[in-house]
């Protein structure tokens, strides 16, 4: 099992050379940075010394938001790299960071059978509206009702979000759109909803603080793309289940 890490950025060249110091210190894993067109210098020079640590770079010819970013790279390993269905991805902001070891504690996490999993975080400077992650009761997971407990009590999980290729693979491109035109902001709801039923009661909830999360960037999403966002994650809160749980065998 190898872990690649993929980390969608836009602007902020300051914020994406912490954000790679913190990957740089971590266990072996194969890092890709998806830039979604920044426009400043800045950030070619960020992305420059990210290529000089041997990580692949890949930059949009125009802006298409996180989310389309984040499935064109999972998708441009698939087709270029020596990428396993049971290779694990984890998904990290390019202003935020990895705590210490995070990698390795996720790579363990991921020992079993374990398909999806995600973990709690810290935010920087402390912020009361971050909200920890909790476990998913186990009958929300074998039944499928993932979208139903997001939709009346909140999000439970939170970064890191990993998981492995294969529950990407089973995710189909109207996952990813509202009438045939593809979202935009909330991509952490939009992508592990339907990986979440998929995985059924694979899912693993770790109680190490992996990331690290800047809560005081004026330009987050939640505060200038907020009804956008919150539009996004209600039309897939309130869609009906999708998909039930993968029966398969998988080599840790």
């Amino acid at each position: 099992m190898r872990v690649f890490i993929v980390v969608p950025c836009y602007g902020r060249p300051d914020l994406l050379e912490s954000c790679a110091e913190s990957i740089a210190g971590q266990d072996d894993a194969t890092v890709l940075l998806a830039d979604d067109a920044s426009p400043t210098r800045g950030q070619y020079k960020a992305l420059r010394g990210c290529e000089d640590r041997g990580w692949i770079v890949r930059r949009q010819s125009r802006n298409v938001g996180a989310l389309r970013n984040i499935v064109d790279a999972v998708r441009h390993l698939e087709a270029t790299a020596d990428f396993d269905p049971d290779d694990v991805v984890i998904l990290v902001d390019g202003d935020d960071e990895l705590t210490p070891g995070a990698v390795g504690r996720i790579r363990e996490a991921f020992a079993d059978d374990t398909l999806v999993c995600y973990g709690d975080y810290r935010s920087e400077p402390p912020d009361p509206g971050c909200p920890p992650p909790q476990p998913i009761p186990p009958d929300i997971l074998r039944w499928g009702m993932v979208r139903a407990l997001t939709r009346d009590h909140g999000q439970f999980w939170n970064h890191p979000l990993a998981f492995r290729r294969r529950v990407f693979d089973v995710l189909r491109d109207d996952d990813f759109a509202i009438a045939g035109k593809w979202m935009r902001h909330a991509y952490d709801v939009i992508l592990m909803v339907p990986m979440i039923e998929a995985a059924g009661d694979r899912v693993k909830c770790l109680d190490s603080v992996n990331y690290i999360y800047r809560s005081d960037r004026p330009e987050a999403v939640h505060r200038i793309h907020e009804a956008e966002a919150n539009a996004e994650h209600a039309w897939v809160v309130n869609q009906p289940r999708k998909y039930h749980p993968l029966d398969v065998e998988v080599n840790a």
